[in-house]
């Protein structure tokens, strides 16, 4: 099992959304910055997550030609 920083329970495969993002980044910045900043950072910050997430998968499609089995090799990048 995996916890968080609160130390809850987290799934494996748990995505983060707008309004988590948004309310951690928030808490960090605690009015030290505006509020259109903090809604900056947190729209880049789930473009960030969401490219990484695309560029792994890209490469465990990629390797999976030639590793004889795609779905292992799609396994072993992600």
């Amino acid at each position: 099992m995996l916890h968080d920083s609160r130390g809850q329970t987290m799934r494996r495969n748990q995505t983060l959304c707008f309004d988590e993002v948004h309310h951690f980044l928030d808490g960090v910045f605690d009015g030290d910055l505006h509020a259109k900043r903090v809604l900056s950072l947190t729209n880049a910050t789930l473009g960030v997550i969401k490219t990484t997430s695309l560029a792994v998968n890209t490469i465990g499609q990629g390797l999976a030609p030639g590793a004889g089995s795609g779905d292992q090799a799609r396994d072993q990048a992600s």
